[in-house]
C-alpha cells in the first residue's frame, strides 16, 4: 500500500511540473523579417535619429517613436539619439495596426492582443543611402497577468502602446546584432 501512496505523490509532482513547464512558456512578442539586411556595422554611426510615417488612424503612433528613442538611449548602441539629424536615420513606416480588444484579452488571455506592423528603413544621413530594410511586428501579448479581486489588470492598459514597445524592442535587438 505504501508503494501506491508514493507513486501517487510522484505522479502528482510530475503532473504539477509538467503543468508549470507548459504553462510558463515564453510568448513571442514580435518578429523581424529582413528585406535588405544591414551590410555595415551600426557601430560606425555615433548618433541615430528616428522618423515616423503613420496613417491617420494611428493617432498614438508618436508613442512608437518615443519608445524606440528611449530604448535606443538605454541600449547605448549610439553615443546620442537626438530628435533629428542623426548619422543613422531609422525611418519607421507604420503599415498596419490592430488595436486589439481589452475585453477579449480579459476573457481569453492573449486572444485580444494588439499588433503593429512596420517597415523600418536604415539610412546613412551623410550620403542618404539606404543601408538596410526590415519588416517588424510587435504585439501586446504577455507571459502572465495579474488579477486584483478577480479582475485582470490588463483590462485598463493600453495594448497598442505595449505593441509599439514590443516592436521597438525588436528594432533595438536587430541593431544590436549588427554592431
Amino acid at each position: 500500500m505504501r508503494a501506491i501512496h508514493l507513486s501517487k505523490i510522484t505522479f502528482l509532482a510530475l503532473g504539477v511540473a509538467l503543468g508549470v513547464a507548459l504553462g510558463s512558456g515564453c510568448v513571442k512578442k514580435g518578429d523581424v523579417t529582413e528585406a535588405s539586411p544591414i551590410l555595415v556595422s551600426v557601430s560606425t554611426f555615433k548618433t541615430a535619429s528616428v522618423t515616423l510615417t503613420a496613417p491617420p488612424e494611428a493617432n498614438t503612433a508618436g508613442l512608437l517613436k518615443a519608445s524606440l528613442m528611449s530604448k535606443l538611449r538605454e541600449s547605448k548602441l549610439f553615443a546620442d539619439v537626438p530628435e533629428e539629424g542623426g548619422e543613422l536615420v531609422i525611418q519607421l513606416n507604420v503599415k498596419s495596426i490592430d488595436k486589439g480588444s481589452a475585453l477579449a484579452t480579459q476573457l481569453a488571455g492573449n486572444a485580444g492582443a494588439a499588433e503593429v506592423t512596420l517597415e523600418v528603413t536604415f539610412i546613412a544621413s551623410t550620403d542618404k543611402k539606404t543601408i538596410g530594410q526590415v519588416f517588424v511586428s510587435g504585439n501586446s501579448k504577455q507571459d502572465s497577468s495579474t488579477t486584483i479581486g478577480g479582475i485582470d489588470t490588463r483590462l485598463g492598459s493600453d495594448q497598442t502602446a505595449r505593441a509599439y514597445a514590443a516592436a521597438a524592442d525588436q528594432v533595438v535587438e536587430y541593431l544590436s546584432k549588427h554592431r
